[in-house]
């Protein structure tokens, strides 16, 4: 029984919430006989008269998920304002908070009063449905579901909501029915997601489709409900359905084929699970005589191979991947197998062996999409071991003879700098200006403008030097190279002070906002009312639905500006950078768009902890956003997790070192638990870097080990160099990503001066010239 009322309740469940609800609790928490002492009462007492909107400690109960305080609160403000028991939005309050809490016998008698509200009568229902499906209330699941039905509501909406009633009909006995509305809730599963909602939204999509195969199968309907019973086990075989599906196809000695083996290896591949992959490749046995045909290897064997050699890379078995990759290159060579065994060896340390191998693959298969990777990873593994002029030969060739390709602007640019490096300011010149005149939408424009500056003004060129450095403004204010060509001109044009961070916005005074047509008024209206009495949660679920469908682009807008009142900064600030990707330079500071896009977000929580370690916290708030991007239960493939992307084990041995609680791995999703580590983490970083404060940011993503390395490798080296020679890519871009989002930060709610400060290295105490 529990599993069956785990799939209904799975199906209702796709409110997105930090908190797993106990539904299974029956303990009532509302005081006995206390619902009948309420009643409507005309009279209004104006000292007692309060709404949802007024109550600051209700909304600190409901922003921590205190739904017990919550209930607590309501019992104590009803009795003293009995009269508000007749207002619908508080008793709409009251039902999910008792909901919350696991009381759904009692939930039940508010919902229903406030599903009769004119705006929040669908919240209600919703809440309704989650409560009847707990207390296995089946009829009233598909009273309340048809009723729902019967409104205006978006596509995956509709889809949930049969899903929900085709439960609920399955737990009836209903089984044409059953069958009937589960199919009307789809069976495409979704794809697999890190994101904490989405998942739970492919749990309830795969539980329906295991209902619907039983349902099915009562009908006698066997071989409908097989398929459906292999499709959960090919294409979702990380989750846990998955492995009842299997188990219920092996009780009835059915076999995965082998292509269905190979889907789930790959499927298991894509959901970050190697060690899985590799075993059910391995259970395939590529390569055995069994898979060998007459006319040779099969294609699908080969395809096997070629993934086996991935998944033992991505899980970082070099060797084991290295052999792998060979193995297969002997019986059927192709470009791929020999691309895997040289990427797998220079991971494992044998870059000569690994540049040779690049170089064969492009001389023996030059008509591959992999050829100029090839090359171009061969050039830059030379780079890494001092290998200046055979690197250069590489890149030239890569322009040379794939000058279609996708790696031609960055192999010029690579040039450009390997001369500069060198002093070589002629040929650094001439590989800047190739990159600038024939690749005009290359995303390394700004580098480019740059870094020819400074080769210009080497070659004493001021004027000309100058004029780049101000047209990086104009061309890309919101780059690391808008900022550190600020500092330059500062000093090229001889003047004092702090350079301007942003000195191009406009005086819009925000006329967007203020022409938005607000075509779906009632629904933003209901969204509105959600978050001023608190039920933020519900808010964002609303949203959700609103974005589903296809909104004109002022009501976009309206929209990000809703997501984040609703707390959800993640996807404000994503509606904001997507649909209106060049208007935030054009804005003034003060407009709304420029705090969507960089909000500060759980600013309270970061506060807290920075004035006890003396650290600014709008540092945390830079990396958070590049971490990320807000989501809470963010999980990166490398197992980091939350709003900081703590890795368990850096989260346990900062917990050890400074004597605070973590009470196992999943607690870093909490965002007071994970800001707490991440920031006292970082603050080790900035007093071990304190002379070069800004190292803490690539400290961050790549370890201090591997920053002090650099730094013994590149002595005495300018910031801005520095950050060109990081070896490793991921960190390379992240640091400027980290030091983008420090500046805006600044820029919105801090000062010019201290990022400039943050700047500082060890041969220049102040970024900015005095």
């Amino acid at each position: 029984m529990v599993r069956k009322t785990a799939s209904l309740v799975c199906c209702l469940f796709f409110v997105s919430s930090p908190v797993i609800y106990p539904l299974s609790t029956r303990a009532a928490n509302f005081p006995p006989g206390e619902k009948e002492s309420f009643s409507p009462s005309p009279e209004k007492d104006a000292a007692k008269t309060l709404t949802p909107i007024q109550s600051e400690q209700l909304s600190a109960l409901f922003q921590n998920g205190d739904y017990q305080g919550a209930v607590k609160h309501l019992t104590q403000w009803l009795r003293e304002a009995p009269h508000l028991y007749s207002d619908l939005e508080v008793r709409l309050l009251f039902g999910i908070s008792l909901k919350r809490t696991g009381s759904c016998k009692n939930a039940v008698i508010h919902l229903k009063e406030a599903a009769q509200h004119d705006l929040l009568s669908s919240v209600a229902i919703f809440a309704l449905m989650i409560c009847h499906a707990d207390l296995d209330h089946h009829e009233e699941v598909i009273r309340w579901g048809s009723e729902r039905l019967k409104q205006k509501i978006s596509a995956p909406l509709k889809r949930r909501l049969q899903r929900a009633i085709g439960v609920a009909h399955y737990r009836n006995r209903e089984w044409e029915k059953a069958v009937s509305h589960l199919r009307e809730g789809g069976a495409e599963i979704p794809r697999f997601s890190l994101d904490a909602k989405e998942k739970r939204e492919r749990e309830s999509v795969l539980w329906s489709i295991w209902t619907l195969a039983d349902a099915l199968e009562q009908l006698g309907r066997k071989e409908e409900a097989v398929s459906y019973l292999r499709k959960v086990s090919v294409e979702a075989p990380e989750s846990a359905i998955a492995a009842q599906c299997i188990k219920k196809l092996d009780m009835s000695g059915i076999a995965l084929t082998a292509p269905e083996q190979l889907l789930r290896a790959k499927r298991f591949f894509s959901a970050f699970d190697y060690a899985s992959a590799i075993a059910e490749l391995r259970s395939l046995n590529p390569g055995s005589p069994k898979s060998t045909t007459f006319w040779g290897r099969s294609p699908m064997d080969e395809e096997a191979e070629l993934l086996l050699a991935k998944a033992l890379y991505s899980a970082r078995r070099f060797t084991e991947s290295a052999s792998q990759a060979k193995n297969l290159y002997q019986q059927a060579p192709s470009a791929e197998a020999k691309y895997w065994l040289a990427r797998s060896l220079a991971s494992a340390g044998k870059e000569e062996e690994a540049i040779t191998l690049y170089t064969r693959i492009a001389n023996k298969f030059p008509r591959s999409l992999l050829a100029p990777e090839s090359l171009y990873r061969a050039a830059g593994l030379a780079y890494t071991l001092k290998q200046g002029e055979r690197a250069r030969r590489l890149w030239q060739r890569v322009i040379r003879d794939f000058g279609n390709s996708n790696w031609v602007d960055s192999s010029g640019w690579f040039l450009g700098w390997a001369y500069y490096a060198e002093k070589d300011f002629q040929h650094a010149r001439k590989w800047f200006e190739y990159v600038e005149v024939n690749f005009p939408k290359t995303g390394l424009r700004p580098q480019i403008r740059y870094w020819l500056a400074q080769t210009l003004m080497k070659m004493e060129e001021k004027e000309q030097a100058i004029a780049l450095l101000r047209g990086i403004s104009d061309l890309s204010p919101l780059t690391i190279y808008h900022f550190l060509a600020s500092r330059l001109l500062l000093q090229w044009e001889g003047k004092s002070g702090i350079p301007s961070l942003l000195y191009k916005p406009q005086a819009q005074t925000g006329e967007v906002w203020q022409g938005a047509k607000k075509s779906r008024a009632k629904e933003m209206a209901k969204i509105d009312a959600l978050v001023s009495i608190g039920l933020m949660e519900e808010a964002r679920e609303e949203l959700d639905n609103l974005t589903a469908q296809s909104l004109p682009k002022d009501d976009w807008l309206w929209t990000a500006h809703l997501y984040g009142r609703a707390g959800d900064y993640h996807k404000g600030m994503l509606i904001i950078l997507n649909h209106f990707p060049h208007h935030l330079e054009t804005f003034s500071k003060e407009h709304k768009s420029w705090k969507l896009a960089y909000p500060e977000a759980y600013r309270p929580l970061i506060e807290r902890h920075c004035q006890t370690l003396d650290m600014d916290p709008l540092l945390p708030l830079s990396l958070m956003r590049a971490e990320s991007q807000f989501l809470p239960h963010a999980l990166s493939p490398s197992g980091a997790l939350g709003l900081l992307q703590l890795l368990p084990q850096t989260g346990r041995e900062v917990a050890s070192l400074k004597t605070l609680s973590l009470k196992d791995d999943q607690d870093l999703v909490s965002p007071k638990k994970n800001i707490q580590l991440a920031c006292h983490y970082l603050k080790g970083l900035l007093d071990l870097f304190k002379d070069w404060p800004s190292l803490a940011i690539p400290s961050y993503n790549a370890g201090p080990k591997a920053v002090v390395k650099w730094l013994e490798r590149f002595p005495g080296m300018p910031l801005d160099e520095f950050l060109e020679m990081i070896p490793y890519r991921e960190t390379r871009l992240y640091y400027k990503n980290v030091l983008r989002n420090y500046a805006v930060y600044q820029y919105l709610y801090g000062e010019d001066s201290i990022f400039y400060d943050f700047l500082r290295t060890p041969s220049t105490r102040a970024a900015a010239p005095q």
